[in-house]
């Protein structure tokens, strides 16, 4: 019961956390937007354009942060 309410409040961060980005463009929310989705083509995408991957996302977090708590280690 525990792990169902921390894993729920770790999936309201991530996205919360994707939702108040910093970044020209929005590159970077979109970013994290499609980690959280699972989407490995729209990131490799974005990585091609030229997104800043090491951006720094509200609460400290890193796009490779976001996709850790996500549980996406395909994208990891």
């Amino acid at each position: 019961m525990r792990h169902r309410v921390f894993a729920g409040i770790l999936a309201f961060t991530c996205l919360a956390c994707s939702l108040s980005l910093a970044g020209e463009g929005g590159r970077e929310r979109q970013l994290a937007a499609v980690i959280i989705e699972g989407n490995i083509e729209a990131v490799e995408r974005l990585l091609d354009e030229g997104t800043d991957v090491n951006a720094v996302l509200a609460g400290g977090l890193w796009p490779l942060d976001v996709a850790r708590l996500r549980g996406r280690k395909s994208i990891e």
